[in-house]
């Protein structure tokens, strides 16, 4: 696939580079494995000219050094009959290299591979002012690269111009990739391949290179769930990159939660399937996973600070955080897939292969809960701003009792809240990705349970949004109309997107 969006970083980090004809510069660049690093470095070295060191934490120091001595003698800084011993040495033939940008890759494994070489980088870093080189170490450890350069006690504390934090790709940018791949632009296309990848590059990768299997070929003779040409059929998908001990992201995901947790894993894993079954509040994901609830925090914390593997939300008009009033969701659609189909499964994945009807069990309600992700994420880019002139400072959801009904039947929530803390506009939206059309009584519905949100209700102006796969029905369009409430079937999103 060619390389797509991008453009902030590319620009920030060439004008690093341009100001390191002045003065030595030093930039951390980290994100979640296959989101995409590697190939801003790649399209970096078309523009700039570079040397890549990986790290690789098997092999030892004087492995590595030879292996990274040898691209300095490819360029000629270093004499091809030369031997260097420790890192000293080969970072003062580095200093040679006038004009480079240096790339350290996975550099938070020198934890790992040989730890002394921070010390010796700090003293390069620190003498070498003077050099026209734009040091740019990249990590996937989230938590490691934070630590490595943001505490005190470390020895590269306080050395970098800036940190690059690579999120996903943003949501217009996906129909860019599915026509890469030979699949139509549609909006239930670019619903479908958000769903299941995000804007997470490698999952569009790996499909690029991943053939139809032979089982859907069979079912394409017999005109049976068959792969329609330029339609990303999210089952099919799932399917083939998921369905069987050989499937790209069944091998690909298992090789990453094992890098990222090692034998740690077994809680972690525990803790994210949970999640993954519907347990997002502390109290249910303990229970499930069977420790005590004060022992969860601890590992909570780092799921979400140091590897970003949970995203927590906090109920709208709730001032606290954490409790009650907080839930945790996998913010990789990847992996979130991958402890729903393969994890619970693992033993029929590598021996049949899952069921289409499993499949579908599975996906299909996923897909539910992904759009309205997709929704939260286009009303934060900016959707109702281009049709009906709201901005919104937050969004999120609420959830909470309603007073009126009985202990136990009296849980509420409410799909997306969003609100304009200058303004005290909110808005109350609800999604739904099904076949049917959205009536009358979802409305209704919203509208009761927006009485018992709790966010300056003497003055705020109120809005409201639906959102529906299948369209509305007419009797809905009417009332919206009077009402003036914001309806957004496909077509509807399609156009705000453009």
């Amino acid at each position: 696939m060619e390389f797509v969006d991008r453009d902030l970083e590319l620009e920030l980090v060439t004008s690093y580079y341009k100001q390191s004809a002045k003065v030595m510069e030093a930039i951390a660049i980290y994100g979640n494995r296959g989101i995409g690093k590697t190939e801003l470095i790649k399209e970096l070295s078309k523009r700039i000219k570079s040397l890549y060191f990986f790290v690789n934490e098997e092999k030892p120091t004087v492995q590595l050094i030879e292996e990274y001595a040898q691209q300095l003698k490819d360029i000629g800084v270093l004499d091809k009959y030369a031997t260097l011993k420790s890192w000293r040495e080969f970072l003062d033939v580095l200093s040679r290299c006038d004009g480079y940008m240096v790339v350290f890759d996975e550099f938070q494994r020198f934890l790992d591979a040989d730890r002394s070489i921070f010390s010796e980088l700090q003293n390069y870093l620190d003498s070498n002012k003077d050099k026209h080189m734009l040091m740019v170490f990249q990590g996937s450890s989230i938590g490691l690269m934070k630590k490595l350069f943001s505490d005190r006690k470390t020895p590269l504390y306080g050395r970098l111009a800036t940190t690059l934090r690579i999120g996903q790709l943003n949501i217009r940018v996906i129909g860019e990739m599915l026509s890469q791949l030979g699949y139509d632009t549609t909006i239930e296309n670019i619903f479908n391949a958000y769903a299941l990848f995000g804007g997470y590059p490698v999952g569009y990768s790996l499909l690029e290179r991943t053939p139809v299997s032979i089982k859907q070929t069979i079912r394409g003779l017999a005109n049976t769930d068959a792969e329609e040409k330029g339609h990303f059929n999210p089952y099919l998908i799932a399917e083939r990159m998921y369905g069987n001990k050989y499937a790209p992201l069944r091998t690909y995901l298992d090789n990453v939660l094992m890098q990222d947790f090692g034998k740690r894993r077994a809680v972690y894993y525990a803790i994210l399937e949970a999640i993954g079954s519907g347990e997002t509040r502390i109290g249910g994901i303990a229970a499930r996973v069977g420790i005590k609830t004060t022992s969860l925090p601890r590992y909570i914390k780092d799921l979400k600070d140091s590897l970003e593997y949970i995203g927590q939300i906090s109920s709208i008009g709730y001032r606290g955080i954490g409790g009650k009033h907080s839930i945790y969701r996998i913010d990789n659609p990847l992996i979130d897939l991958w402890f729903r189909l393969v994890y619970r499964n693992m033993g029929l994945v590598d021996s049949a292969g899952l069921k289409m009807s499993y499949i579908k069990e599975v996906v299909g309600p996923f897909l539910g809960l992904r759009f309205e992700s997709f929704v939260s994420d286009l009303i934060k880019n900016g959707l109702c701003r281009k049709e009906f002139a709201l901005e919104f400072t937050k969004v999120g959801k609420w959830w909470g009792k309603d007073p009126e009904k009985l202990k136990g039947k009296n849980e509420e929530e409410v799909d997306i809240v969003a609100i304009n803390e200058d303004t005290n506009d909110i808005l109350f939206a609800e999604c739904k990705w099904t076949g049917e059309p959205v009536g009358i009584s979802l409305y209704k519905d919203l509208v009761r349970k927006a009485k018992l949100v709790q966010w300056h209700n003497e003055d705020r102006k109120e809005h409201y949004a639906l959102f529906s796969r299948s369209g509305f029905t007419d009797e809905m369009k009417e009332l919206a109309k009077r009402e003036e409430v914001l309806l957004f079937d496909l077509e509807a999103i399609e156009k705000a997107l453009k």
